[in-house]
């Protein structure tokens, strides 16, 4: 798990696939949605709660039968879920040697060539589950093709995609005063001011460890963004997601 824990991000998600013959990128289709009340009672259920507090505890994170986007529960319970999927994929790492990652709902494995003889295998872990997979986001790449983790690029070394530099400058400039602003923007990416800001800063330093002067020119976009009055404000934020949901 590299979605929603604290000391993970993309970049520990893309490590363990630098170099692979094959990747394979797999997508869970309407993951928060799909998250029935049944699959998180089972899932607090493992964790130790009672039958009974984990169908109490279940109503009061879900929203219209599925987790809600943007509540401060669902990442974590969604990681929860996850769990006895997650140890099948494991199980599968350890016994033929490929790598398996997953951040929030997507599923990155890799290794050599005969990954894709797996590919039943892997829809049908998905699917006991209670999950299904995203046919248009769904790959198989070898090391001729670009291969992609969460926006990062890993045949040879991890660097960042063109749509990678495209979003980030975007995303910087949403929080900007004269746009969305850094509360705003937080409560959509599902993070206070303080991790959103440290969130962007990390990837800049990240751009400009592999391109000096375009990562130069990405923290330039940073300059305007005013951040303290946002901290100030920043408690805001529950209101807002508490609104959305």
């Amino acid at each position: 798990m590299h979605g929603g824990i604290k000391g993970r991000h993309i970049f520990s998600n893309a490590q363990p696939h630098v170099g692979k013959e094959m990747l394979a990128n797999l997508d869970l289709s309407n993951f928060f949605p799909s998250t029935s009340q049944e699959i998180v009672c089972s899932a607090l259920v493992r964790c130790g709660c009672s039958g009974l507090a984990a169908e109490k505890l279940a109503a009061l994170t879900m929203l219209d039968g599925g987790l809600p986007q943007g509540s401060p529960t669902s990442m974590i319970i969604g990681n929860l879920a996850l769990e006895k999927m997650d140890a099948k994929f494991m199980a599968i790492q350890h016994k033929h040697g490929f790598s398996y990652t997953r951040y929030v709902d997507d599923l990155t494995l890799s290794g050599k060539k005969q990954l894709k003889d797996f590919h039943p295998t892997f829809l049908s872990i998905i699917e006991k589950a209670g999950y299904s997979v995203s046919l248009k986001k769904m790959f198989y790449r070898g090391r001729n093709q670009p291969q992609i983790v969460t926006g990062l690029l890993v045949n040879e070394t991890i660097r960042p995609t063109t749509e990678f530099i495209r979003e980030l400058r975007w995303m910087l400039r949403q929080c900007w005063p004269e746009n969305d602003g850094p509360v705003k923007v937080g409560v959509a990416e599902e993070m206070t001011v303080g991790e959103l800001r440290r969130h962007l800063w990390g990837r800049i330093q990240f751009v400009r460890q592999m391109h000096p002067k375009l990562g130069q020119r990405t923290r330039a976009l940073m300059i305007k963004i005013q951040w303290n009055a946002a901290e100030i404000h920043g408690s805001s934020q529950i209101n807002i997601i508490a609104a959305r949901n």
